[in-house]
């Protein structure tokens, strides 16, 4: 299985928080969505986002769960089917392999072990056809209760 790239810490732009690393949501939204990909299975449908340009998947383990068949359909419409390589119930994540003809454009993800509450993050977990990013602050992170 591939390793995936970690990107660093975004730069706001301090005049304008809606601009991270210099692209505001429009650009961002332009940039992830070749990366967001829908997930049509035999129980059901989802989206994934694609982790590795030689075709590894993200996805939600319920999307697939129990699936016979599944097929991944990127941002331009292509289809192709995928093979589940792995799942975990109790995270719900998914991990599936598709044979695209070419290279794949790969998402790049943040670290999370970065991530400081207040700080702006952007996502976008719908299939590119459906609707545009989601833009919020980062709540309080869990805190140990240790006595």
């Amino acid at each position: 299985m591939p390793t995936v790239q970690i990107s660093g810490t975004p730069e706001y732009d301090p005049d304008n928080y809606d601009v991270v690393n210099g692209l505001a949501g429009e650009e961002i939204y332009k940039k992830v969505s070749p990366s967001i990909v829908s997930v049509i299975a035999t129980g059901g449908s989802g989206s994934g986002v694609i982790m590795s340009e030689d075709g590894y998947i993200i996805t939600n383990n319920h999307v697939v769960e129990g699936a016979e068949q599944v097929m991944v359909q990127l941002s331009d419409g292509t289809q192709m089917p995928a093979e589940i390589i792995g799942t975990d119930e109790q995270t719900d994540l998914a991990v599936l392999k598709v044979e695209p003809e070419g290279t794949l454009t790969a998402a790049e993800f943040g670290n999370s072990d970065e991530l400081q509450p207040a700080n702006m993050r952007t996502r976008s977990v719908r299939p590119a056809a459906c609707s545009s990013p989601t833009r919020s602050q980062a709540a309080a992170f869990p805190r140990s209760t240790a006595t």
